[in-house]
């Protein structure tokens, strides 16, 4: 008997059957995902466990490009599950926000309350003083002095800017700093001192010793390297090369004894294995 067309009626069948099954088995509103398993739901519809439940929406709102959520209409802001008309006080203007006011107040002006979790109601007048320019009023007292000038109080006072100085954020500090080189004095800015082999440093307020030179005091001494030693890599003290170690002013040879070798830095010994050290001799326990 020949059981290939009975086998390919089978398998067609089962094909068939799996899917007419997956087909029914998507809730209402659902449809199948192209390039991944599973399903998911139609726009305007969102899934709730094994369904597609259609979004509630309220008056003045419109569902998103992705279909699964809504947004109020402009002039207007979401409050739980509706949407509020915004009042927009006078001399205000509407910005697009999904939470907060809804509305922010024009240039010169400021809400009546400011700070987290203040409802403010309306926008102020911000009383501008002079030698000041109006900056933004959420924080702060909706002003700022213009460069030169600092806060004080309610007013803008002329920063004193001592020669050898340049000026500074008013906002912070008191007003300038001086240049490189030079180094603050009570209110004055003087020449830093650089002593012979040395040079400013990044800040331009300190100065650093050149290589092969040690600060002493406020002098750079000359660093004698003696034999079999080298400079570090900061260039202010010597190392002793490998199989020596270091004295006060010199290098001396290591002597190994028998059945020792040289630490990793070179500047000691160690015992071989099995051997410890006792003393100056490396023996078995």
């Amino acid at each position: 008997m020949n059981w290939r067309p009975l086998t390919l009626i089978i398998v067609l069948l089962s094909a068939s059957l799996s899917g007419y099954s997956q087909e029914n088995s998507l809730p209402n509103n659902a449809y199948s995902n192209n390039y991944s398993s599973g399903w998911s739901c139609e726009f305007g519809f969102k899934k709730e466990g094994e369904h597609c439940v259609k979004i509630p929406l309220p008056e003045q709102a419109y569902l998103t490009s992705a279909g699964n959520s809504w947004k109020c209409n402009r002039g207007y802001i979401k409050q739980k599950e509706t949407c509020v008309e915004i009042l927009v006080p006078q001399n205000a203007y509407l910005v697009e926000s999904n939470y907060g006011l809804g509305w922010e107040c024009n240039r010169g002006y400021r809400p009546n309350k400011i700070g987290y979790g203040n409802k403010a109601s309306h926008c102020v007048k911000v009383d501008l003083p002079e030698n000041a320019y109006f900056k933004s009023a959420d924080y702060g007292p909706g002003w700022q002095c213009e460069p030169g000038y600092r806060t004080e109080g309610k007013k803008c006072e002329k920063i004193i800017i001592p020669e050898n100085a340049f000026a500074t954020d008013p906002g912070y500090g008191k007003g300038w700093e001086c240049l490189r080189g030079f180094i603050e004095q009570n209110t004055s800015c003087v020449k830093l001192v650089v002593p012979n082999n040395a040079y400013l440093n990044e800040s331009g307020k300190f100065w650093s010793c050149e290589r092969g030179f040690r600060k002493e005091a406020h002098e750079c001494i000359k660093i004698t390297v003696p034999e079999n030693a080298f400079l570090n890599d900061q260039g202010d003290d010597w190392k002793c090369n490998r199989g020596f170690s270091k004295s006060s002013t010199s290098c001396d040879p290591i002597e190994l004894p028998p059945n020792a070798s040289l630490n990793q830095n070179g500047n000691s010994w160690v015992c071989n294995y099995p051997y410890h050290r006792q003393g100056k001799q490396c023996k078995r326990k």
